[in-house]
This record gives C-alpha cells, sequence and structure tokens, in this order.
C-alpha cells in the first residue's frame, strides 16, 4: 500500500508540461507498484521526483525499493525526501520512520580525504565529492577514489 500516492498529484500545482510529465511519471510509478513491478515503480517515482520534487514520491520510491529487497535505496531515498523542500510532518516521520527500520539492515560508509578528490562503491558511476557517505547493502565493496582530474588514486575493498 502506498500511504503518499496522491500527494504529488494532489500538489503538483499548475498543470505545466514539467508537471504533467511528472505526474505521468507517478502514474506509472502506481501501476508497476500494483503489477508488483518494484524496481520500474521506484525508478518511475524517482524520475517523478527529479521533475517535481516532492516527499511523497521519494517515499513511494522507498517503499518500492524495500519491497524489491534494496534497503540501501530505499534508506536513501527516504533520507532525500527529509532533504526536500516542503516536506510535511508527516511525511518527515514517515521518513525518519523508516530510516530507524533500515538502519540495522544496510551499511554507511563514510569516505574522507583531500578537497578535489572524488569516491565511488563497486564502480557503480555515482561518484561523490569528499567527504561523503555512501548507502550500501551489507557485504563486500570496493572503494575507489579518484583525482580532480579523473584518474584512479586507489581501490580498497571493505567488508
Amino acid at each position: 500500500m502506498l500511504p503518499f500516492a496522491l500527494l504529488l498529484l494532489l500538489s503538483s500545482g499548475p498543470a505545466d508540461e514539467t508537471g504533467s510529465l511528472a505526474a505521468k511519471h507517478f502514474a506509472a510509478g502506481e501501476a508497476a507498484f500494483k503489477r508488483a513491478d518494484y524496481t520500474a515503480a521506484a525508478l518511475a517515482f524517482e524520475r517523478a521526483y527529479g521533475l517535481a520534487p516532492r516527499a511523497a514520491a521519494l517515499l513511494n520510491a522507498a517503499e518500492a525499493w524495500e519491497k524489491s529487497g534494496m534497503r540501501a535505496k530505499a534508506y536513501s531515498d527516504c533520507r532525500r525526501a527529509l532533504l526536500t523542500t516542503g516536506i510535511s510532518e508527516t511525511e518527515a516521520a514517515e521518513a525518519e520512520r523508516r530510516m530507524a527500520r533500515f538502519r540495522p539492515k544496510i551499511g554507511l560508509v563514510e569516505v574522507s580525504g583531500p578537497t578535489g578528490v572524488e569516491s565511488d562503491v563497486d564502480a557503480g558511476g555515482d561518484r561523490q565529492s569528499l567527504p561523503t557517505v555512501f548507502v550500501v547493502e551489507p557485504g563486500q565493496r570496493a572503494i575507489t577514489l579518484y583525482a580532480a582530474s579523473g584518474g584512479r588514486l586507489e581501490e580498497r575493498v571493505i567488508t
């Protein structure tokens, strides 16, 4: 059950092209969720959020990620929802509740280093400037550091 399914559609504002496209992605997410295609649902909700940032879209994405077994992605979307402008108290409380539930089942990898260095986990293509925190599923992970020029500096495997 998607507790925040209507919030994006009810608060989407003027029916401009971007809002309309966001609503279409949101509806696609709802449809995918109903067919139990949770990965497709999560991605559709995230696309809706990218066009019209509403915490509801990320909370729905988090629920879909959780149902697909991707708790780290669910945790990350809850964390992003908390940073969303205009998040309601109800949405914030739900995001916090879910994060507390996911926390024992995920890993947080904190990477620090000099300015200008970037890091990536498991060559996932999500390079982030240091310092940063990656949210990961449990298990062995490869952390790679890159110079500002893009060259690879170091790789470490952690468990």
